[in-house]
């Protein structure tokens, strides 16, 4: 029991109550003072994944950051869905898949490193919340006019911006992680050459000629295989072990390996979200949208013609 005792309480000395002055507590082994840090301005990523199945793995679980940012594709979901439902044609699905493919690269761009790397520092979400303001800038270039590519140079630019943005997380891990240097050089190669194209393409006083949409879904082509399966990551050893560079030793040659519970969630999660929001759109259309304003329409045809016995 810990009590101060006041002045006129001396006699519950004499009764044997026993009187504890108040301590600080102090860290043990078995109970030590927990740490609560405020969130710093930066610090180094960390590896959050191992080499090979059975390499140790730390516990991730997805961030509320990570949900609020797949939110983002259900808008994604929609405006591209209605390239189908203004005009059905090969041209209108063509389109529409080139779009999908190339939302989801940009989904997996940033999935990518968040399953291998993480870093809780405000330049991270920084770097991350710029992404996530150029795929919202793409959602919003994306509408029903001339196939979904309506907007052409601000969608090409806002995918710039999605790839540029995570530049910097890459050079971070290449700079403070050396066994996942190459993973580092690779990925930040791949999104500085992707962002380039996309930035110099959308720049290009090209777009009221009539072969514009060959020229877009060509751009989008060349940064879908700059993206894909981390093609310059595997280009970039081939060459290196070729020249026989003497910096790549061990393990810092080896592309580090997703986090494989934290990637299988992702992808469910980003499932999930988009078949819900697929109910939704179907729940949608089986509710007649005029149906509230159907005795105003017959009131409105009746003023025009006059009753039926007059009209008769």
């Amino acid at each position: 029991i810990s009590c101060k005792m006041s002045e006129g309480a001396s006699s519950d000395a004499d009764n044997g109550l026993q009187i504890v002055e108040p301590h600080e507590h102090k860290a043990t082994a078995d109970h030590p003072v927990p740490d609560f840090e405020p969130r710093r301005v930066w610090e180094p990523p960390r590896l959050m994944t191992g080499y090979g199945w059975e390499a140790q793995e730390q516990a991730r679980s997805v961030s509320w950051l990570e949900l609020f940012y797949d939110l983002l594709y259900v808008a994604a979901a929609i405006n591209t869905g209605h390239i189908l439902k203004h005009e059905l044609d090969a041209s209108s699905v063509g389109s529409f898949i080139v779009l999908c493919v190339t939302l989801w690269t940009t989904w997996a761009t940033y999935t990518n490193y968040y399953s291998r790397f993480t870093g809780d520092s405000c330049v991270h979400e920084l770097f991350f919340l710029l992404h996530a303001l150029g795929v919202l800038g793409m959602v919003c270039s994306i509408t029903a006019e001339d196939h979904g590519m309506g907007l052409r140079p601000q969608f090409l630019c806002c995918l710039a911006v999605s790839r540029l943005s995570l530049i910097v997380p890459y050079v971070m891990v290449l700079l403070f992680i050396p066994e996942a240097w190459l993973t580092g050089f690779g990925h930040a190669m791949g999104l500085a050459v992707s962002g380039l194209v996309c930035l110099m393409a959308g720049l290009l006083p090209r777009w009221e000629e009539p072969v514009t949409e060959g020229w877009f879904v060509g751009v989008l082509v060349v940064v879908m295989l700059l993206d894909s399966w981390e093609l310059c990551a595997y280009i970039t050893i081939h060459y290196l072990r070729k020249w026989k560079v003497e910096g790549l030793k061990g393990r810092a040659n080896r592309i580090i390996p997703f986090h494989i519970e934290h990637y299988n969630e992702r992808n469910g999660l980003l499932v999930m979200i988009l078949l819900g929001e697929t109910i939704v759109s179907l729940a949608t259309l089986a509710i007649p949208v005029d149906s509230g304003d159907s005795g105003a329409a017959h009131r409105r045809l009746a003023a025009t013609t006059g009753p039926p016995s007059a009209t008769a």
